[in-house]
């Protein structure tokens, strides 16, 4: 074998950076906190080319961890500094493919959800639909879309920010969230979309808002407002795959009157 391949095993990494994390935590000093979050995303970078995808899970099971608690900081600073560290592993980690049988998208962007749900700082909330807003156009654009499990966390993302005491953030989401719905309710009955598989997700996101501690009644009423569209839009894709099963059937020889 090459004498400089470090071989190690799949247990030893984790304790290796499980040590690591737990001396950056520790730490006091701000200073000290950015600097071990820029040296924690060039070494993030480096294993997410390295390892082997079981492997990185692991890892990224204590580094996203660390991040998250990061971003939960009680100085805003800091905090927003650990967000915007995680949407440039993010837009890298997303921009490859993910395998059908497995889900590390959406392991990976777990963090997003528990900041928004638990940041103290409204700062830190609005950065992480900005970052969640980035992600959609980078990563999800219809024509080159390479998010696959991630879309689950990018709805819950946005579900839990129409419960924000933050208007601002609530109707932010809301806007990003309606253009995934609409995505599917302008298609063709029976004409299937990328998101069609994510309708379920959209309308729990949906009545989030709908049941929001949001003061905005306007963007609450709207929020149900489309979950009707989407009940009829469950029957017109029904009653389209009754009507296409039957045109099958008859151009197939199976008569029918």
């Amino acid at each position: 074998s090459d004498s400089n391949e470090v071989k190690i095993d799949n247990g030893q990494p984790r304790r290796r950076f499980g040590a690591g994390i737990g001396v950056r935590s520790r730490i006091g000093n701000q200073q000290p906190i950015i600097f071990c979050l820029q040296k924690l995303v060039e070494v993030a970078h480096y294993n997410m080319e390295s390892r082997g995808k079981v492997i990185w899970d692991r890892l990224w099971g204590l580094m996203g961890a660390h991040f998250t608690s990061t971003a939960l900081h009680s100085n805003a600073a800091v905090a927003m500094y650990a967000v915007d560290s995680l949407r440039q592993l993010s837009l890298k980690f997303l921009n490859r493919e993910e395998l059908a049988q497995y889900e590390f998208q959406r392991k990976f962007m777990r963090p997003y959800e528990e900041i928004m749900k638990k940041a103290v700082h409204s700062t830190t909330r609005e950065l992480v639909l900005r970052c969640i807003e980035q992600i959609v156009k980078v990563c999800g654009s219809s024509s080159n879309s390479t998010l696959r499990s991630g879309w689950r966390t990018v709805i819950a993302v946005l579900g839990v920010a129409g419960g924000d005491e933050s208007e601002e953030i609530a109707a932010g989401a809301f806007v990003t969230l309606k253009g995934l719905l609409f995505e599917v309710l302008d298609s063709a009955p029976g004409d299937p979309t990328r998101m069609d598989e994510y309708i379920v997700d959209i309308t729990r996101a949906l009545a989030l808002f709908a049941g929001g501690e949001s003061r905005n009644v306007a963007l609450s009423k709207e929020a149900i407002d489309m979950v009707v569209k989407v009940g009829e839009w469950i029957k017109e894709e029904k009653d389209g795959a009754r009507v296409l099963g039957r045109q099958r059937r008859r151009s197939s020889g199976g008569g029918g009157g």
